[in-house]
Formats: C-alpha cells, structure tokens, sequence
C-alpha cells in the first residue's frame, strides 16, 4: 500500500513552486494551523474566529471547497426560508456569509480593499452582523471552528457537504485559476492537493473532523454523489432535518430550481461579482471559466492518469481506514 513517504516528491521544491504560481498581492504566503494549510492572512483573523459569538439558532454549512457547497446552500436556503423564492435574489455571499473569505482574497489592510465587491474584506464582520437566524458558510475544519461550538456551548446546526476526494481536487484545480491566481499546470496542482500545501488542506483531515461527530443530534451530512443520484431523496433528508415539509408539488418545484441548468443560470449563485474582482486584481487566469462549470461525477478520469488515481486511490484507503467516511 503506497504511503506520501514513498512517493519522490521534491517537498522544498513544492513549496518553491507554490510561492511562484499560487501567491501574489492577495496572498503573500501560507502557514499552517493546528495541522492545516491556509494563506498566511488567515493568522489576522483566527482569533476573531475563535471568539465569534455562536447561537443555538445559528446553521453552519460546512464543506472542503467544490464539494458541492453552492449547490446546497441554495437547497438549504430555500428549505429554511419555506420556499419562498423571493428571498434568493440576492448574491449569495450577502445571503450567507463565507466568514473566512477575507484571508483568500482581500486581507485586512490590503491595497485590494477599494476594490471589494461588498463581502469580501469584513466577512468575519458581516457574518456577525447577519440578521438571526444566521446561515454561515465555512471551508475551515472543526478544529478552526469557534470555540463555542468545539466545546459545544453552543449547538448550531451544522450541515457538511463531502465529495469524493479525485472529483474534488480536479474541481477544485479549476476553481483555482478561475477565482484564486493558481497558475500553475495540474501536476503541480494535485501534488500540492495531496501534500496539504493549499488552503483547507488536507482535504481528509478536514472531512474526517466533523464525521468524528456525525452522532450528534445537530449534524448532518450530505454527499455531493447522492445529490447528483437522487436530489429529490436528499432534498427531503435536509426538509426532515429542518422539521419542515412541503406539498409534493413544491417539492417538485425545489428539485427543478436546483437542476444543473438552472443554478448554472442563476444570476444570484453565479458570482459574477466575484469573478469581476478577481480579472480586476489580474488573479483570473482563466478567463472564459464559469464558477458552476460542470457538477459532474467522475470528471476526474478526464484529467487524472491512472497512476495519479491509484496514488489517490491508496493514500486515501490508507488515510481512513477504520473511519467509515468514503472519500
């Protein structure tokens, strides 16, 4: 069984190679914190994050990044909101704030600033000062959670989002040189994956922290596979969690505004905004790219050989072993 010690991978070069192609006037660098990657400005921001005050009325959606988290934070929105349509329009970002966001690409204090479409610099700010019930959204692992809900002081709900991890990291490969400067090639990239040397890294690390407690009354766990299998199923699983339901003609109604068309021309969901920022600051190296660009199962075998698939394939098998969490 392979293991990342047996694989030849440069690890000072990497990191050399990281600081070229991912890192520029809107992320100078990248620290680790208590055992996961974030940009260096993460550090700026981890202890208002920690003291953020949590309420028990609070939803946080929790997921790796392109799991799937636009997707269902609509279908979640919606739900809680009793289908009432005419409170999606309005970016999502405002909707539900992403607290972390200002240390992937509008640190405090930057020069990038003026330029902020209005969620990006104060998103620990605006997530503190949404109208309760808050939903908030987050990459970070339980560990970077608020205190309050690490120790459970407080239990919000907490929905987690997991995809599998070879899907992911093609995805996620996209993302990056559409919305975060990466621009290095995909070998470099998935090298960079599988070490922990991007943000929220290790992906399995960071998913395995809050399956640890999947037993808890106030978490739920969704799959990006089974959304893409049976939506209507997992609809009705989230309605459930929520206590709530609905006729099922609105639930009909649901599984059709969240179909792949649909969100793909949705303008609240698109991040245009976003988008425009980042060709704004020159970080948007792909410039024809779509945020919703394919929510497919299985791309990966479009750009991954099958030797880079088997090393993802055992390092994984070894990973989690005896968790029950599939990556």
């Amino acid at each position: 069984m392979a293991s990342l010690t047996k694989l030849n991978f440069d690890y000072t070069q990497l990191d050399a190679d990281r600081q070229k192609y991912a890192t520029g006037e809107f992320r100078k660098g990248f620290g680790v914190f208590k055992g996961y990657t974030m940009p260096e400005s993460f550090s700026l921001i981890q202890k208002q994050i920690d003291d953020f005050e949590v309420y028990d009325d609070d939803l946080w959606i929790t997921t790796f990044p392109k799991c799937g988290t636009t997707w269902a934070q609509e279908m979640i929105w919606s739900i809680c909101h009793d289908l009432d349509y005419s409170t999606n329009e309005q970016e999502l970002d405002e909707r539900m704030p992403f607290i972390e966001y200002c240390c992937i690409l509008c640190p405090p204090n930057s020069k990038l600033v003026p330029l902020d479409p209005g969620f990006l610099s104060n998103s620990v700010q605006l997530s503190r000062d949404m109208k309760r019930p808050r939903i908030i959204k987050t990459h970070l692992p339980f560990d970077l959670l608020p205190r309050q809900i690490r120790t459970f002081e407080r239990r919000p709900k907490i929905i987690h989002i997991y995809r599998n991890i070879k899907d992911t990291c093609v995805s996620f490969f996209h993302h990056q040189r559409l919305l975060e400067g990466f621009r290095g090639d995909f070998d470099l990239f998935w090298k960079l994956f599988i070490t922990g040397k991007l943000s929220w890294t290790p992906m399995d690390d960071n998913v395995h922290s809050y399956w640890k407690h999947r037993s808890q009354p106030n978490f739920l766990f969704l799959r990006f596979e089974d959304m893409k299998r049976d939506l209507r199923s997992v609809v009705l699983q989230t309605c459930d969690f929520f206590k709530k339901s609905f006729p099922e003609s609105e639930i009909d109604k649901l599984v059709k505004y969240l179909s792949f068309d649909s969100m793909q021309k949705n303008p609240w969901v698109s991040k245009l905004p976003l988008i425009e920022y980042c060709k704004k600051i020159g970080i948007c190296i792909n410039q024809e790219g779509k945020f919703i660009r394919k929510g497919a199962a299985g791309d990966y075998k479009n750009i991954m050989s099958e030797d880079i698939q088997k090393i993802f394939d055992d390092y994984i098998k070894e990973k989690l072993k005896g968790t029950e969490l599939v990556l």
